[in-house]
């Protein structure tokens, strides 16, 4: 907060030539200004008290508008994601609808599929909808009927996405760990039951979504305002989902967040920081899936950089200067701060 510091500096060196004033009128003419220092002590204390209350406010000013820049970055992070994932979730409706998988699903359960027309036309899908890096469909038993992603079980049998989607009529959103992901690492999925003719549930299609790609995008997208800013997205318990910067907050840190959706105080690593906590505001009846972009920047460069105003400027430099011409010629003369026709007096023997 430099340009506070700097404001607090020159109305603070006004008030020191103020008092100069006094001590030279005091010196210099006594008798002349014996009327007029308690008024000039007055006014310097007045001053010094409209001295704290702009410094103070000058202070407030800087911090609201880091807050609003904060609080920007972070409502646009969460509200480009959400609505980035309500088209997932048409996604993975209207492609359960395509007769060509029901077709394999009931052809499947015959045991009389081919699966390689099947992952052409899978194949197809990533590449027209290029945010999914793995496409699985699924036997209403578990088995994985066909997958473009070499590897991993032959079944989710007793995973909970199996049994949730056989029992919702739409979309399941679910994140977390899961044997369709490399190592059972955390993944995105969108899944939806395939009905067959009558309503009877064919199979499960199950779209992985690319998060941690699509967040960097989303992150470079935003470009904070304010330098050095740590933007990342949340899980419901304050766990890092994804980081714009993991070597300075890593995916799966936990974090102190900012109530009320304000600027707060919250420290993380041993430094303290300047935070804004942002959940979505939802799209089109989807309220997303209940995360929160959390922009943060350190104490120490959170004002950087942020003096576009001079602060001389703001203080009239022209008073400044011209008070202090004035008592640098009190200072030296002794007759400054007296009118002529009463310093022309002579001195008192």
């Amino acid at each position: 907060m430099r340009h506070v510091l700097h404001a607090e500096r020159d109305l603070r060196d006004l008030g020191l030539l103020w008092q100069m004033i006094e001590a030279t009128s005091a010196i210099a003419c006594p008798e002349e200004a014996e009327d007029i220092l308690p008024m000039l002590t007055r006014t310097r204390e007045r001053f010094g008290a409209l001295q704290a209350q702009l410094v103070r406010q000058l202070g407030s000013d800087s911090l609201a508008e880091l807050g609003e820049e904060l609080a920007s970055s972070a409502q646009c992070t969460i509200d480009i994601l959400v609505r980035n994932l309500f088209e997932r979730t048409a996604d993975v409706g209207f492609l359960a609808t395509d007769p060509v998988l029901r077709a394999f699903c009931d052809a499947a359960a015959r045991g009389d599929a081919d699966a390689a027309p099947l992952l052409r036309r899978l194949a197809e899908y990533r590449a027209k909808y290029s945010v999914y890096d793995d496409i699985v469909l699924l036997a209403p038993d578990g088995r994985v009927l066909a997958r473009l992603e070499e590897g991993g079980p032959a079944s989710l049998a007793g995973d909970a996405l199996l049994a949730d989607t056989i029992a919702r009529r739409g979309f399941v959103e679910r994140f977390g760990p899961t044997p369709l992901a490399r190592g059972g690492a955390p993944a995105l999925l969108y899944a939806q039951r395939i009905d067959a003719d009558g309503g009877r549930c064919a199979g499960l299609l199950v779209l992985r979504f690319r998060l941690a790609d699509e967040m960097q995008r989303i992150f470079a997208s935003v470009e904070p305002e304010v330098a050095e800013v740590a933007l990342v997205l949340l899980d419901a318990e304050d766990r890092v989902i994804a980081s714009a910067d993991e070597s300075h907050v890593p995916v799966g840190a936990r974090l102190q967040t900012a109530p009320g959706g304000e600027v707060g105080l919250v420290a993380f690593g041993g430094r303290e920081y300047l935070a804004v906590t942002r959940p979505g505001a939802g799209f089109q009846g989807y309220p997303g899936p209940g995360w929160r972009a959390h922009a943060m920047v350190s104490l120490l460069t959170a004002f950087s950089g942020r003096d576009a105003a001079d602060a001389d400027a703001a203080l009239a430099p022209d008073t400044v200067n011209s008070t202090r011409s004035t008592a640098t010629c009190a200072a030296s003369s002794g007759t400054a701060v007296c009118s002529p026709a009463r310093s022309s007096r002579p001195a008192r023997g």
